[in-house]
Parts: C-alpha cells; structure tokens; sequence
C-alpha cells in the first residue's frame, strides 16, 4: 500500500516517521514540498503520487493566531482536507485524519464520546471540525478521523519543551490550573496509527486517542519540573505559580474540561495506550539522551 503522510515537519510527522514499518511504501510532505494553503498545488500533488493512503497530521495549529489569521486557518484546515477527500473519493482510497478536542467546548465533565456535540469555541477549533464536515461529506466511507488533545514530543514546540526552556530563563513560572486534560505523547499516537495501518485495522468513523489518565496545565507542568531536574534537564528549577484562565489571558478560548474517551479506537486496535506520567518520563529519556549538552549549556548562561 502506497502511504502519503502530510505533516512531515510536526511532532506527529516526526514521531510517525520514527516507528514507520518497513513493509510499507511511505512518502512524506513537509512545508519545503508542499504549501498546503495553495489547493491546486495539492491537488496536483496527489494526483501525481496516486497514494493509496492519505494520513493527515498537518493542520494550522496557532490557536491564538487563528483568531487573526481565520481565513489561513480556514484553508489549512478545512479546505486542504477538503481536496484530500475529493481525491480519495475519485481514486477510492483512503484517509485517516488527525483532529483536536477544540471542537468541544469543554463543559462537560466526563470525557468526551466521539459522538458528543461538538460546539468549538475558537477560530482554530472552528476551522478544524469544519475539515472533519468535509471528510464526512465527500467521502465519509473512506474516511477515518481520530482527535486527539495535547500533544508533546521531543519534536517541535509543545508545553513540554516551553516548560524546560522557562525553567532556564526565570525564577517564577505562571501556569494555568483550572483547564484539565490529558497529555498525550506524539510517539503513543503513531503507535496507534501505524497499528491501524499495518494491521488492517482501518475503519471508517471518528475515534479519539490521547494517553490515559488527566491532569491540570499546572500540575503537568509540575511533573515536568520533577521529572526534568531527576534527569538533568533542569538545572535550576523555577518556582511555577498557579493561575486562573481568567487571570491569564489569551486571544483563543481554551476547553476547561478536554478529556477525550478512546475506548472505540482501544477496541478496533486493541491495545491499551500508556498513562500520561509514564509517557512523560520516556519522551523525557529520549530528549536527555539526544539534546542534553545544548539544554545545560543554555542553563549554564543564564
């Protein structure tokens, strides 16, 4: 089967591409190849490479730049998924998506089904539940789509890796404490997708998959700030203060309550994903392990 992967240059991309199994024709796209706001471009480049399989993990992610740049949003998100599915539905083949508890407004206080009403609250979660309506509506029987909530990775920018770099650069840290989700580790979502896709697991429908277990922004970062120091990542921990969403503006409504319910996709993969504290510490391992001289050399000046 002939996989494109778009999202090359994102945690999840990079993850994917860590785990990827050598019985499968893989291509990637990454913004050097491919701006996927320009939508002839994109549609030209699927027809080229004729993918069996469209595995989505690129998205505009800004959440607060999305209340400005709506429009980019808009395309990235929506409209690019959009000619995807067009694509498959010509071709009759495939997409499996990757989408975001922002389509939630996070009132609820049991964990989100699938099926829950979605009712997003920001321009970015907007924009992403308008690219799961167009998968549903151009090719819903080729389509599958997993949300997911708050990733991190020793990839790219993510709370995480803020977390650390904060530590080396102040004495005090304000983190949010009343929004409560759960952290989920790129590596354990392409796990999830690479087991779908090499064990004939696809199914059409909406699935969520985030590690288990929740937390609050500020106890995660707590845990960061623990785990951090114990390995060598941290030379000086800062104080880390909590906050309210109220007291601590952004442009972007965020969920207070984003806990996703995994079971459908545990059952169709059937496998467990890790808890969040245990994740937590191996994509910690794997961070000392690769950058720790240019991290204590940054804590080292300051």
């Amino acid at each position: 089967m002939r996989v494109l992967i778009f999202g090359e240059d994102g945690q999840l991309g990079k993850s994917l591409k860590d785990l990827q199994p050598t019985e499968m024709e893989v291509f990637y796209s990454g913004r050097s190849d491919l701006d996927l706001s320009d939508l002839k471009k994109l549609e030209a480049f699927l027809n080229s490479l004729k993918p069996q399989m469209v595995l989505n993990a690129s998205a505009y992610t800004s959440v607060d730049g999305a209340e400005t740049e709506v429009d980019l949003a808009h395309t990235i998100n929506c409209e690019a998924p959009a000619t995807m599915a067009k694509y498959v539905r010509s071709e009759n083949a495939k997409i499996l998506h990757i989408s975001t508890d922002y389509v939630f407004d996070g009132c609820k206080q049991t964990a989100y089904l699938p099926d829950d009403e979605k009712n997003p609250k920001s321009e970015y979660g907007k924009s992403k539940l308008a690219g799961e309506t167009a998968l549903l509506k151009y090719t819903p029987k080729n389509s599958m789509i997993i949300r997911t909530s708050w990733l991190f990775s020793e990839y790219g920018s993510n709370f995480v890796k803020t977390i650390l770099d904060l530590m080396s650069k102040r004495t005090e840290i304000s983190v949010v404490s009343d929004q409560t989700g759960s952290p989920t580790y790129a590596r354990a979502l392409a796990e999830a997708v690479w087991l779908i896709l090499i064990g004939n697991r696809f199914k059409p429908g909406i699935y969520h998959w985030t590690n288990s277990g929740k937390t609050t922004w500020f106890d995660f970062a707590n845990l960061i700030k623990k785990l951090g120091a114990r390995k060598g990542l941290i030379s000086r921990p800062a104080t880390i203060l909590p906050v309210s969403s109220q007291d601590f503006k952004t442009k972007a409504v965020r969920p207070v309550f984003s806990v996703l319910d995994s079971q459908r996709l545990i059952e169709l993969i059937d496998h467990q994903p890790s808890n969040w504290e245990a994740s937590l510490e191996e994509m910690l391992e794997r961070l000392r392990s690769r950058t720790q001289p240019d991290i204590l050399s940054k804590n080292a000046k300051t």
